[in-house]
């Protein structure tokens, strides 16, 4: 009987190269794709939050809790005023073009309260008739409240609150591209809704939100009704 030995035959050294090559394309072309995957989610999270805070505003006036409330969009951030029946004392938002890193606001005499996230006191201190930068963008903390008192008289309370929950941790941060300054009111009766734009009233409006490297964008819009 005649037996025949059989060829072992493998891959050559090109061939193997190619086979790495390959696998090193798709590795990247996943990670790459994974990273684009986080920057699409961050977007449609800013978006789901600025949603929200619309709809809390919208909440506590039906409710009765507040008024009117009152939100503006920057670009890394919301500015909310929220107005008490009852107040008697003045704080708002002032218009001062010389506040370029940050956001005015205007006081008459009282104590100027202002308090974190989770209500915690941060400072009280006296103030009389006047205004001050207030420079919330690269604060830590995640929102900062202000409420002026005097005795048994208060105001309303103005709110800067961060749309990038954990925005020392995002390579890639998330702001506004479109929309800047556009602001919704949502008064009594009923929960009533206005809009502004840089045109003034308007019917609708679209807030764009993108990150930094334009990897992702996503588009909120708020209509009147």
């Amino acid at each position: 009987m005649k037996i025949q030995n059989s060829k072992l035959t493998g891959f050559s050294l090109v061939e193997l190269l190619v086979v790495i090559a390959i696998i090193a394309v798709l590795s990247i072309s996943s990670i790459v794709g994974f990273g684009y995957l986080g920057d699409i989610l961050k977007a449609r999270e800013v978006t789901s939050l600025l949603g929200d805070t619309v709809k809390q505003g919208e909440l506590k006036v039906l409710r009765g809790d507040i008024e009117k409330s009152v939100i503006k969009f920057l670009p890394d951030y919301v500015v909310i005023e929220e107005q008490f029946e009852g107040a008697s004392l003045d704080l708002n938002l002032g218009n001062d073009t010389g506040c370029t890193d940050g956001h005015n606001i205007n006081y008459s005499d009282g104590n100027l309260t202002q308090k974190d996230g989770e209500g915690v006191v941060m400072q009280v201190r006296s103030v009389t008739s006047g205004s001050e930068c207030v420079e919330f963008k690269n604060s830590e903390e995640i929102e900062w409240n202000y409420q002026l008192t005097d005795g048994d008289q208060f105001s309303n309370t103005i709110r800067f609150v961060h749309f990038n929950l954990q925005r020392e941790n995002l390579s890639n941060p998330i702001s506004i591209v479109e929309g800047v300054g556009s602001r919704i009111e949502v008064e009594a009766p009923y929960g009533k809704k206005r809009i502004y734009d840089d045109t003034g009233l308007v019917d609708s409006v679209d807030i764009i939100v993108e990150d930094e490297s334009q990897n992702s964008s996503d588009t909120l819009t708020f209509r009147t009704k």
